[in-house]
């Protein structure tokens, strides 16, 4: 099911052929874009290790999905210095503590806000139901969202559930119907939400 199932790929950002590595990988079957991610990466990242895999990024025109874990000062930077990248950023920009200090949701939502001045940056809306402090449907957390459509656009917005490592905490299901079942969003930003905006910046073909 090509049309379904798609990845995206992670390269070694010392890898010496990095940037054939990178022109070659949206002419690989199934891959859109590549990913930055990783507790092992935040080193990298402050000391400008992604550098490379940017400019190659930049250069061939591949989508970019970055965890920052925190280093939105370095992540910020990156966006500045390659904006022809179309950065995505992952886990709604949550901390590595996740939603284990208080007012986690309030402080990841006015970090994610200060991206929206970059029409290189996109969010994803995975892991969130993380950052609640109420039970399903998380309406704590859907007027956060209020508040990123309202500065994003919903077009740069994309739902994600990561649902194998969110267990411990919500289910697939949770995840989903929050978003389908959301009284405050119309019919348009749920379908932006939840597969349009992602096929549009991945120029991820609809099946036929």
């Amino acid at each position: 099911f090509p049309a379904r199932f798609a990845y995206v790929v992670r390269f070694d950002p010392n890898d010496p052929e990095i940037e054939d590595l990178v022109d070659q990988a949206r002419t690989k079957p199934g891959c859109l874009g590549l990913r930055i991610a990783s507790g092992l990466d935040f080193k990298v990242m402050r000391e400008g290790g992604h550098r490379r895999v940017l400019s190659a990024a930049s250069k061939y025109r591949v989508p970019v999905m970055i965890y920052p874990g925190g280093e939105h000062q370095t992540l910020t930077g990156y966006v500045r210095e390659f904006a022809s990248v179309q950065f995505i950023i992952d886990h709604v920009g949550m901390g590595v503590d996740r939603a284990a200090l208080p007012n986690q949701l309030q402080t990841t939502i006015e970090q994610l806000l200060a991206y929206a001045r970059y029409p290189n940056v996109a969010i994803k809306w995975g892991h969130a139901p993380r950052l609640s402090r109420e039970p399903f449907p998380y309406r704590d957390l859907l007027t956060q969202l209020g508040r990123v459509i309202d500065a994003f656009g919903v077009k740069r917005l994309m739902w994600a559930s990561d649902f194998t490592v969110t267990t411990d905490h919500h289910t697939y299901a949770e995840s989903l119907f929050c978003i389908r079942c959301a009284d405050n969003l119309s019919e348009s930003d749920k379908e932006w939400i939840l597969g349009k905006t992602v096929r549009e910046l991945l120029s991820w073909p609809k099946a036929i």
